[in-house]
């Protein structure tokens, strides 16, 4: 009679492969076969917990509420937002490039087309709006947008996968070619004028852009 150890009836009998095998944490359990049960599941644990807490310190970190403040004097700053509606074939997306008196430089509403989540949405957004920059040779030396994840993956060293990668290297040039010398998350309340920007385009369905004027709907969003 075979003798079932802890250790198999968690993680290597078939039914619980069958569970850890549609888990997140299956391939870094894979590399742990052979060590101890314990120490798996302290780490599994401490692994767990860990997420949790970056969860809660960057939902944290974009729920205050804070105004829209602008840029140091000399700098141009990007604010950047995507929205995402399932039941449409396209995303929309807004941009403002503002001076250091919170005047409007220009500013982009533009439907993307294609299916997209959110944080994609997100680096779509950025990316266009550095591409805006580029094309009407706009120096950037500072970027916000109210996605602490997607701020984070910019930042990061570490190489994404798939078509977010992609996104965020073309990002990463682009910030070289215009500048940038900071990306910053900051909660939704201060990046008012891109986020209604972004849901603009789901009712007109085509691309604005403006310059130096912002309709007078967008004025009390602003910094005067």
């Amino acid at each position: 009679m075979e003798i079932v150890t802890t250790e198999h009836a968690l993680f290597w009998c078939c039914k619980a492969m069958e569970v850890w095998s549609s888990s997140v944490y299956w391939s870094l359990i894979a590399d742990w076969r052979g060590l101890n049960c314990v120490d798996l599941l302290r780490w599994l644990i401490s692994k767990v917990k860990m997420e949790e807490m970056e969860a809660k310190s960057a939902s944290k970190c974009c729920s205050t509420q804070v105004e829209w403040c602008p840029p140091p004097r000399g700098y141009l700053k990007l604010n950047t937002d995507a929205a995402v509606k399932h039941n449409f074939n396209f995303i929309s997306i807004g941009a403002t490039i503002t001076d250091e008196n919170g005047k409007v430089i220009v500013a982009l509403s533009k439907p993307f087309p294609g299916f997209f989540d959110a944080e994609l949405g997100e680096l779509l957004a950025v990316r266009e709006g550095l591409l805006m920059a580029k094309i009407l040779k706009l120096p950037i030396q500072l970027m916000e947008l109210d996605a602490c994840n997607v701020a984070s993956a910019i930042n990061g060293s570490v190489s994404s996968a798939g078509l977010a990668g992609c996104i965020i290297e073309d990002i990463k040039a682009l910030c070289k070619d215009v500048g940038v010398l900071k990306c910053q998350a900051i909660p939704r309340s201060g990046n008012g004028v891109a986020h209604t920007l972004a849901a603009r385009a789901f009712s007109y369905r085509e691309e604005n852009l403006w310059q130096h004027l912002l309709p007078s709907c967008f004025s009390s969003l602003c910094c005067s």
